[in-house]
């Protein structure tokens, strides 16, 4: 299991990636509020860091976690592969992070990865992508002015977007080897985040579920070839 603080990855990636100002420019307006903040801001000298050190030490976490990830895929012994990072590849409040898609995912699948564990987002939500799925599944949708909106985004809701069992059952099974499973459990706090539909819909991943309603938290389980994953609301 890798457990990684994404925010230095993200800057590294956002400033030296192949194409990175184009990703910004699709940043909805918090998401670009906080990247300018993190990682273009000028520190003072009595701040930590600097933009420049958000960038090193990114770059340090980016070539180190390609190292760990080669190192599990060949191992025989290691049986689920799984990943615990702060931002989430696939969201449903903030604008998804260009640099996680593009770049992080395709190495989470070429390794094998089962599991990837996300906060940030005050939710409850399960996607998963393909592994054996070519692209990055990006779509060219058209991001609202603003996502704060009850037309756009939904405040104590929950969504099913493909019905089934998981509706009845809050609970889903997959088989390993099958996908990338992103479990965000970020709503074991008072306040949650909205539910934006349109980000469910037309995301990169396949979302299953996704809600604000209930706070709560999320048991996943791994046995032989299966992954059990099932959301408790409180």
């Amino acid at each position: 299991m890798l457990h990684l603080d994404s925010n230095y990855m993200l800057c590294y990636l956002m400033q030296t990636v192949d194409g990175a100002k184009n990703y910004t420019k699709l940043l909805d307006h918090r998401t670009k509020k906080i990247y300018d903040n993190h990682c273009n801001k000028n520190f003072t000298k009595s701040e930590q860091g600097s933009a420049d050190d958000y960038k090193f030490h990114g770059k340090e976490q980016w070539f180190w976690m390609k190292k760990q990830m080669k190192k599990a895929a060949n191992n025989p012994e290691v049986k689920f592969k799984g990943i615990v990072m702060h931002h989430p590849m696939f969201t449903l409040y903030y604008d998804d992070y260009m640099p996680l898609v593009y770049y992080f995912n395709k190495k989470i699948r070429k390794y094998g990865y089962d599991v990837y564990f996300a906060g940030l987002e005050q939710q409850l939500n399960y996607a998963n992508y393909p592994l054996d799925q070519s692209g990055t599944g990006r779509s060219n949708r058209k991001i609202p002015k603003d996502i704060d909106k009850n037309e756009t985004c939904y405040k104590r809701s929950e969504f099913f977007p493909r019905g089934g069992p998981e509706k009845q059952s809050r609970f889903v099974m997959t088989s390993q080897g099958e996908y990338v499973n992103q479990i965000t459990s970020g709503a074991a706090g008072k306040t949650t985040f909205p539910v934006c539909q349109w980000n469910m819909l037309k995301s990169h991943g396949n979302f299953v579920y996704g809600q604000s309603k209930h706070n709560g938290f999320v048991l996943a389980h791994a046995s032989k070839d299966m992954l059990d994953i099932k959301w408790i609301g409180v």
